[in-house]
């Protein structure tokens, strides 16, 4: 589905593969702002913006993602395709029929942009569980991509330097 246009208020719009928003309140200033939840497919889809997109802090991602494969879009994972700015903001939630424990690293693309990025935080909501060492993190380094990615937890990573210090240093003396 592409959309070039967003001047909506309190409507839902439904595509023939899968919801696009509930209950969307959006409006057009500088750049179009979006109260929202949207959702790339009813099952994994893509959903491209032919313009500008802003979240604001009431905004939902409700994406689809599979565990096991890190295809960017193409039917496997959800994605959004912005060809201008994107204005990151709200809250994330992700949903797989596939358990996410036992993996100890991946990446998956949740959108591409073209313009420029203001990056307001994207707050993780509900998601899959991951072992209790790890945990969810979106990543925006990549310009024009942004990725949600597993992270070591600070804990488990301090206190695995720390034996791997004091090994090495038990095995010096």
């Amino acid at each position: 589905m592409q959309i070039s246009s967003l001047n909506l208020q309190d409507i839902q719009i439904t595509s023939q593969n899968g919801r696009l928003a509930e209950k969307m309140a959006c409006w057009k200033a500088v750049l179009r702002t979006c109260t929202a939840t949207i959702s790339p497919g009813n099952s994994a889809g893509t959903l491209n913006f032919g313009g500008d997109l802003g979240l604001n802090s009431s905004s939902v991602l409700d994406f689809e993602l599979n565990a096991f494969d890190m295809t960017v879009g193409g039917g496997v994972n959800d994605l959004l395709t912005i060809t201008g700015d994107l204005t990151l903001d709200g809250l994330l939630s992700i949903s797989s029929g596939d358990a996410f424990t036992g993996l100890t690293s991946g990446s998956w693309t949740l959108a591409t942009y073209g313009g420029s990025l203001v990056d307001n935080g994207l707050d993780i909501g509900s998601m899959p569980t991951l072992d209790p060492t790890y945990s969810w993190s979106v990543n925006t380094s990549t310009p024009g991509v942004v990725n949600l990615t597993i992270i070591p937890e600070p804990k488990a990573f301090l206190l695995a330097m720390l034996g791997s210090l004091a090994l090495l240093r038990r095995r010096r003396a």
